[in-house]
């Protein structure tokens, strides 16, 4: 039985037809396949990955509208969205055995002509590290969080200082890479006074 959407054998048909052809759109490209079954759906290998995609969208799911919208800013000019960069992020940590540190509810506050605190809340203990400069993605000061060892799962603050009057300023958080940890935030943005 066919289960396609869209004229059968258009650019905008997708779906399956009994089990011989899959209509579909891969990477923006309409294209027309043999269907496969697989051998063994069910693998540990295939099990493991299935876990590891779910982990990943749970964790997208955690952050805030501001946090998945950073995401999106950082990949404007790509062929892929912020989901699809947090996915990969997060699934090559796990490949190499290390431990993803969401960090979410980002922003800035204290705003001043020379300065800014930036907020942020890892789910891990640790410090945080904030990247900033006046062109997206190219980072010209880092700062540090002040509180060593501050808990997870609570409100982090660092400082900015030394910055100029009347400029827009982009900035990302790190969990900077630890032995076993490691996380990524997307771009924001504020503007001194």
């Amino acid at each position: 039985m066919a289960k396609v959407t869209g004229p059968l054998m258009s650019l905008t048909a997708s779906g399956k037809l009994g089990k011989s052809i899959v209509f579909m759109t891969w990477r923006g490209i309409q294209d027309v396949r043999k269907w496969l079954k697989p051998a063994n759906p069910r693998t540990d290998a295939q099990m493991d990955v299935r876990e590891d995609f779910s982990d990943a969208v749970t964790k997208y799911h955690s952050l805030t509208g501001t946090d998945m919208e950073a995401l999106r800013l950082k990949c404007q000019s790509k062929p892929y969205s912020g989901f699809n960069l947090w996915i990969g992020w997060i699934r090559r940590l796990l490949k190499q055995n290390k431990t993803w540190v969401t960090i979410s509810n980002v922003g800035s506050s204290n705003i001043t002509s020379s300065g800014a605190k930036i907020s942020a809340t890892p789910d891990a203990q640790g410090v945080l590290r904030v990247y900033v400069g006046t062109t997206a993605g190219s980072w010209t000061k880092s700062f540090d969080e002040e509180a060593p060892g501050a808990n997870a799962n609570t409100p982090h603050e660092i400082t900015l200082t030394d910055l100029t009057t009347g400029t827009k300023y982009w900035y990302t958080v790190e969990y900077p890479e630890a032995s076993s940890k490691l996380g990524y935030t997307g771009w924001y943005t504020f503007t001194t006074s």
